[in-house]
């Protein structure tokens, strides 16, 4: 399970970095592009990453032992009802 965990952050985080690097390009350039675009992408973006997050900490963090105790106590201590 370690391994897979690794390959998710292998392409993960230099896929979060590199949604960072065009968030800064296109604050360079904002002027030339539409407003609308610059929402839509952003907002489609954000969903992207926080997606890549919560599958990465409810799909493969469950099954690393050193995480265990998180998860029970997330159990005990819902925050959503």
């Amino acid at each position: 399970m370690w391994a897979r965990n690794v390959v998710q952050l292998a392409y993960g985080v230099p896929g979060i970095l590199a949604y960072f690097l065009v968030f800064y390009a296109m604050r360079g350039v904002r002027k030339i592009l539409s407003t609308n675009f610059i929402v839509i992408y952003v907002v489609m973006a954000v969903s992207n990453m926080l997606t890549w997050l919560n599958a990465w900490i409810y799909l493969k963090l469950t099954d690393e032992s050193f995480f265990f105790f998180y998860f029970e106590w997330l159990k005990e201590h819902a925050w959503i009802s």
